[in-house]
């Protein structure tokens, strides 16, 4: 009988497999260039990717970061946006100075590594791709610094062009330099909230409230804001944004008196209630993760030196969760780099010369989770219908009626007696 050769089989052949590096360290903030450059002074190859800075097409998909269309026309200049990334980041410049090979603007798509179905992988790759073309990279090991992304809590009026993330806002000021906003309001009172009324007080821009259902803590950003002038509002909630096309506003109202809602103008609200950590590269590496509310979700299983659950595989920066103290000092992240680099550097065999352990970060303690839980809960109890899906345009009303996207067919005779309290 003539043999059948299946086209899509694996077997017998070879990834194509653009280089092989030992090191390879993925994100270029605090964590990600200490990471790089510390390995680098310690004799390892290293190639340090980054995604900044992204494409104007994803910048308008808010991609990696809640843009909320607040980035000026500058952004679709590639070559203006990777010198302004290089001249925010100096130690990019450290690093092409010790031979790291450095890649910006680049996305990771893919991870890959020896599991019982991929058996036929010459070794760990990852999937790397730009504007112009999509490979392979291969590692021994690799140093995942991958930062956080902005959470976006439902607020009436939050899936509005004008609503921008506190990364987002960050990056459009300090990364980009290209922010076009005026007058903005800030969301959230928390440690984060308030360094992001003070960054964007300092670029030259208009805080015109800080607005948060709880209380803000007594603390030095806090007497900061306070000698700018900017007023905070306490124990308010969101009652709606306005404008017609374009945001020009925001009202809001004390949790004691919803009847007494106020507007105040904006052009831009920065939504800087919380981070979250991105995981994703952990899940396809097969690294252990588990839930840790007082860090912000779920978070690598690691070590005291940053070496997660799967060997070879190192953590550092805010993908292993979030903390006041992280957000309040970027050093944070920088030791958790060298961290991360020495455990790197010592278990390729390399000697270290100063042995001595880089001093751990200090421990988180609130509950992030709970703080999240509240707002959600203060704005769903205000009988609004906020957007809870905007890809599938599902709002809350939907949400706990059960009800199909509104897209779809939908007869409310249909699902009058249908909600989540029947269903369980």
């Amino acid at each position: 009988m003539p043999s059948t050769i299946d086209p899509t089989s694996l077997a017998g052949k070879e990834f194509a497999v653009a280089e092989h590096v030992p090191l390879l360290v993925v994100g270029a903030g605090a964590a990600g260039l200490a990471a790089a450059n510390e390995a680098a002074r310690l004799g390892l190859h290293v190639m340090l990717v980054d995604e900044h800075p992204v494409a104007s097409a994803l910048i308008g998909l808010d991609i990696p970061y809640l843009f909320g269309e607040r980035l000026d026309a500058a952004v679709q200049n590639k070559a203006r946006m990777l010198e302004r990334v290089v001249a925010a980041r100096p130690e990019v410049e450290t690093a092409f100075e010790l031979g790291v090979d450095v890649h910006l603007g680049t996305y990771v798509w893919g991870a890959f590594v020896e599991g019982p179905t991929s058996r036929a992988l010459p070794r760990r790759m990852l999937g790397l791709a730009d504007e112009d073309r999509s490979w392979l990279v291969s590692f021994d090991r690799i140093v995942v610094a991958a930062g956080a992304r902005d959470l976006a809590l439902a607020f009436p009026g939050w899936d509005r062009p004008g609503v921008v993330g506190a990364h987002g806002a960050r990056a459009a000021i300090g990364l980009y330099q290209a922010f076009s906003a005026r007058r903005v309001v800030v969301l959230g009172a928390g440690t984060l909230g308030l360094r992001m009324a003070k960054q964007a007080h300092d670029a030259g821009l208009r805080v015109a409230a800080i607005v948060d259902v709880n209380a803000p803590q007594p603390g030095d950003a806090l007497s900061a804001v306070r000698q700018l002038d900017i007023p905070v509002h306490a124990g308010h909630a969101v009652r709606a944004t306005n404008g017609t096309i374009e945001l020009d506003g925001i009202r809001i109202a004390p949790l004691s008196a919803p009847d007494a809602a106020f507007d105040i103008g904006c052009d831009t609200i920065i939504s800087a209630l919380d981070l979250v950590p991105n995981i994703e590269l952990f899940d396809l590496l097969g690294c252990a993760t588990s839930w840790r509310p007082e860090l912000g979700g779920f978070v690598p299983a690691l070590d005291a030196n940053g070496r997660c659950s799967v060997p070879g595989i190192y953590a550092a920066g805010d993908c292993t969760g979030i903390t006041d103290a992280a957000i309040e000092n970027s050093s944070h992240g920088t030791t958790a780099g060298l961290r991360a680099a020495r455990a790197a550097a010592k278990d390729a065999g390399l000697e270290l010369d100063d042995d001595t352990p880089v001093p751990p970060v200090d421990a988180a303690s609130a509950d992030r989770d709970a703080m999240r839980r509240q707002w959600l809960r203060t704005h769903a109890a205000a009988g609004t219908d906020p957007m809870i899906c905007r890809c599938e345009e599902v709002g809350l009303r939907d949400l706990l009626g059960v009800r199909p996207p509104r897209y779809l067919p939908n007869k409310e005779t249909s699902f009058a007696q249908r909600d989540l309290r029947s269903l369980a």
